[in-house]
């Protein structure tokens, strides 16, 4: 999945499918446009998903699985956020829901940051959120503060979103998705990974409201949406948008210019404050579709205006003052294939294009993905489902299978080869490289299943020699994982995973590998406590040969946790829910490493060997 580590580690889907945990949609009852409203679920995925339930109504949940081949990832992600209610059964809707969490996690390890006296701030970081529902009326506020900064509402986010006169209309904060991602997209989507098929043609139209602690690629102000049904299979979909924000960069006073965009939201030395709302970002945005029973047609555009000149060398931010960016999307689906393309531009004629095709046969699907993006072309509240995040200076060819064997085994692979149209910040010439992957899902029986992951990678990097001379090469990555997991008993469950890496420098310099083991506990004493563990020991010569694993110490946090170096790591927690409306989970963690003196770099530079952390979450939902 792709991941940017925010000022909480909090991704924004992680904080949007939470909405999801909460009140899950009914897979029954949804419409496919809710559906997709669900972070990675395209709109391909959503269709078929619609499609198994109306051909089956008494489906199972583990059937849907089974018949759309689905990865463990999405499944699980599924199993979070949704539900399949009984055919038959009929059930009374509550009018209103109110749901509040807070999190606190305080500083535990001595820092560079206040040792130093350069945080002005206090050592914790706390989260308040609270949303109610009241038919079909939504309203939320978010507070936060990371550690080191100074106040606790550092950073505030809500939304208010209802129907009125046949418009839906959210004021506050909100994103928009459309299309395949050209322009518009949720950056916190899943790259390449295990699950290979349906990311490859992602087709998202809608509008979310926004409560998350990242402060980058959203809009604040009015969004208003309407439909109008031209025939009972022809349905023409509206949005227009107006947003109006505060951002924060480095300002160049002599010039007035920005001279780049600050996005980590963070702010807890005086530097950091200096860069804090330097620069206002208005937006008009517009989106119109039309919708069909086998197709959608579309176009959307945005039109920037902001207060100061942005002269950012990062592709990832807009240049310029003011502009616009504008698309084309289609979706057709002709029995069990669909064809999904978006054709963008900017105010400077650059282009971005991206087309998929995805075919299903009864035991096989097949997916291709083709895009090209000019290097001078800048989408900020873009996705490029591809070697880079950032939708500019990238062609490529991906193509995704995935292959059931038996009933139990299920095969995923991907190849895809791309390239650079220009240089890069690093790599002063064109970069290329591949990408493949393959893994293998064997279902043993109901209670154990075992996995295979093998990847490769090869690709143009900058790489400084024992003498200091810098070369570029081939740099290629070997990384292979086996996996076992095990329901013991009802209230038991370990999983059992060990992965490794090999580097290879072209006898730049000496070739690296890395490795790590673990062992994962669930225990479930009774249905409403569920106590978790790990343990890892891991080895690798450098960060060049790290190890990534996931990590979701409490509900709605989730970051990837990186492993190098020589070491051990181990956390514990649990999860309790009380009287079905209280629920509190807490987690502590420790990372130890050999012969350190100190951990990390810069102001976060931990003192000692060793990192441990804190989490205590309080939700309440009535």
């Amino acid at each position: 999945m792709i991941r940017r580590p925010p000022r909480s580690t909090q991704s924004r889907s992680s904080a949007a499918s939470d909405v999801y945990k909460r009140q899950p949609l009914d897979l029954r009852t949804s419409t496919v446009k809710q559906i997709t409203s669900i972070p990675t679920i395209s709109y391909d995925l959503a269709v078929r998903i619609k499609k198994s339930i109306k051909q089956n109504p008494d489906i199972k949940f583990l059937e849907i699985k089974d018949s759309l081949f689905l990865s463990q990832d999405i499944f699980k992600l599924l199993e979070l956020t949704t539900f399949l209610s009984d055919n038959n059964e009929k059930k009374e809707k509550k009018n209103i829901k109110l749901d509040v969490r807070t999190r606190y996690i305080p500083l535990i390890n001595k820092i560079k940051g206040f040792e130093d006296g350069k945080y002005l701030g206090s050592p914790f970081y706390s989260y308040f959120r609270s949303r109610v529902n009241y038919n079909d009326s939504r309203a939320g506020i978010l507070l936060t503060k990371d550690i080191g900064e100074k106040n606790l509402t550092e950073f505030i986010a809500g939304y208010l979103k209802f129907k009125t006169l046949g418009f839906d209309i959210t004021l506050g904060d909100y994103t928009i998705h459309s299309g395949m991602g050209n322009i518009l997209w949720n950056q916190y989507s899943f790259g390449k990974g295990a699950e290979t098929i349906y990311p490859a043609v992602s087709f998202i139209s809608n509008t979310n409201s926004y409560l998350s602690s990242s402060e980058t690629n959203f809009f604040r102000g009015i969004s208003i949406g309407f439909d109008l049904n031209l025939s009972n299979y022809l349905n023409f979909k509206n949005s227009v948008w107006l947003s109006s924000r505060n951002l924060s960069g480095t300002l160049d006073i002599s010039k007035d210019t920005i001279t780049s965009v600050y996005d980590d939201g963070l702010f807890r030395t005086e530097t950091e404050i200096q860069k804090k709302n330097n620069l206002s970002e208005k937006i008009l945005g517009f989106k119109a579709e039309l919708n069909g029973r086998n197709f959608i047609l579309g176009l959307s555009g945005l039109f920037f205006n902001y207060d100061k000149f942005i002269n950012s060398q990062s592709r990832a931010v807009f240049y310029g003052k003011n502009g616009y960016l504008g698309s084309l999307f289609y979706l057709f689906n002709i029995g069990e294939a669909r064809f999904a393309g978006e054709f963008s531009l900017d105010n400077n004629g650059k282009l971005a294009l991206r087309s998929a095709f995805n075919k299903s046969y009864d035991n096989f699907e097949f997916a291709l993905n083709i895009r090209y993006f000019d290097d001078s072309f800048r989408s900020p509240f873009g996705f490029n489902f591809g070697d880079s995040p950032e939708v500019n200076n990238e062609t490529g060819i991906y193509t995704g299978l995935k292959w059931k064997l038996s009933k139990s085994i299920i095969i995923s692979s991907y190849f895809d080869f791309f390239k650079t149209l220009a240089r890069t910040f690093f790599i002063p010439y064109f970069k290329h490289g591949q990408d493949f992957f393959i893994q293998s899902d064997w279902n043993i029986d109901t209670d154990s299943y075992l996995r295979f992951r093998f990847n490769y990678e090869s690709k143009t990097d900058n790489i400084t020699d024992n003498n200091g001379i810098r070369n570029y090469i081939q740099k290629a990555k070997y990384y292979s994982r086996i996996e076992y997991q095990r329901k013991l008993s009802n209230t038991f469950q370990i999983r059992l995973r060990s992965d490794f890496s090999f580097i290879h420098f072209v006898n730049i310099k000496p070739d690296e590998i890395g490795y790590a083991s673990s062992l994962e506990i669930n225990y479930k004493p009774f249905p409403a406590l569920l106590i978790q563990g790990r343990i890892t020991k891991f080895d690798t010569d450098s960060y060049e040969s790290a190890i990534w694993q996931f990590e979701s110490p409490v509900p709605g946090y989730m970051y990837s946790q990186v492993l190098y170096e020589h070491g051990w790591r181990a956390y514990v927690g649990f999860r309790y829910q009380i009287f079905k409306s209280f629920n509190l989970a807490m987690r502590f963690s420790i990372t130890s490493k050999s012969n350190k003196n100190y951990l990390g770099s810069g102001l976060n530079q931990i003192v000692g060997n060793q990192d441990k952390k804190f989490f205590l979450q309080i939700s309440l939902n009535i």
